[in-house]
């Protein structure tokens, strides 16, 4: 059935005809949705560039007169980090996350017919060639099928509407970096304001002037969305640390209830602390599972330029994961 990453009995007959082409398939619809999907990163960046701006003028430029030294601080690690955020989000909105190729493989057709998918799957577990049941086509392991980019995506996390991209292998780095540096844009808010009521508010004399009034919006958007990209950094880093995505993550979830249930049913007993189908393929510990996404040099580790290890086709397993464990 599967020798080499081939399909025996390939009938090109049987290839899966291909739905009639309707306006949603068109170059012209696919531009237009392109940039309606550019609404939400153009509110995405003019909400960091608002608070940057409130901040510098309210806050950073007026402590000039208190402390030379204390505002030259300032102004040079907000800038540092908000430049470093802002590069990251155009990595991650303009970075294209990989797709599978359309020679690869190359040594197979890259369409199959509906009998050979299901029959393809049904009887080989873990193949090294996966055909897509959406488009027809073969895909790498830790590829997805997104339906609004309406491809495989390679080592797919998820669609983000707020970078109007998928995020997957070749963008994951850049990602990461931006839902990590806004947490901390968050706290160099917050850095800048004690110092600011520190030195220049007066509670006899408040008043809710222009300025006062932009800083106080500017800190509940720093803290809105700084509060909530902060669980969002956490549980990437996780993600990052197992070598996991979250399609894996939901797969491995569920393939672990489906276990429990299985052992269940055989009226084996199951204890808390049982670990049922967490054995990870790609789990090549905590460092390794780091440098595969951040890259070998720690000078570029949160710098957003690509260093991610691999292609995005073929990745390093863990020598300890044992492929017959998952068979059914």
């Amino acid at each position: 059935m599967h020798h080499g990453g081939q399909i025996d009995n390939y009938n090109p007959q049987h290839m899966i005809q291909k739905a009639p082409l309707n306006y949603s398939d068109t170059p012209r619809f696919k531009r237009i949705a392109w940039w309606f999907g550019l609404i939400p990163c153009g509110m995405a960046t003019g909400m960091i560039l608002y608070c940057y701006i409130v901040y510098l003028l309210a806050i950073v430029l007026p402590m000039f007169k208190h402390s030379i030294i204390l505002a030259i601080i300032q102004i040079v690690y907000s800038n540092v980090f908000v430049f470093l955020l802002l590069w990251s989000y155009i990595q991650v909105v303009f970075t294209a996350p990989g797709y599978t190729p359309t020679s690869w493989p190359r040594d197979t057709e890259t369409s199959v017919s509906r009998d050979q998918i299901s029959s393809f799957l049904d009887s080989t577990p873990n193949p090294d060639l996966r055909p897509c049941r959406h488009c027809g086509k073969a895909k790498p392991h830790r590829a997805h099928h997104c339906r609004f980019c309406r491809r495989c995506v390679l080592k797919m996390d998820h669609h983000c509407p707020w970078v109007n991209n998928c995020v997957g292998h070749h963008n994951y780095k850049f990602f990461f970096l931006f839902v990590s540096y806004v947490p901390i844009l968050t706290l160099i808010s917050y850095s800048l304001l004690i110092p600011y009521l520190l030195l220049e508010f007066n509670y006899s004399e408040f008043r809710m002037d222009f300025w006062n009034i932009q800083i106080l919006i500017a800190t509940f958007l720093s803290t809105t969305f700084g509060l909530t990209l902060i669980g969002f950094a956490g549980f990437h880093f996780q993600l990052i640390l197992k070598n996991e995505t979250t399609l894996e993550g939901m797969d491995a979830d569920r393939d672990r209830r489906r276990r429990i249930q299985e052992r269940r049913a055989r009226g084996e007993r199951i204890r808390s602390s049982s670990r049922v189908g967490t054995e990870k393929k790609w789990n090549l510990g905590k460092g390794e599972n780091w440098r595969q996404v951040m890259g070998d040099n720690p000078w570029l580790w949160f710098i957003p330029v690509y260093t991610s290890k691999g292609d995005g086709i073929t990745y390093p397993i863990n020598e300890f994961w044992h492929e017959e464990e998952y068979e059914e």
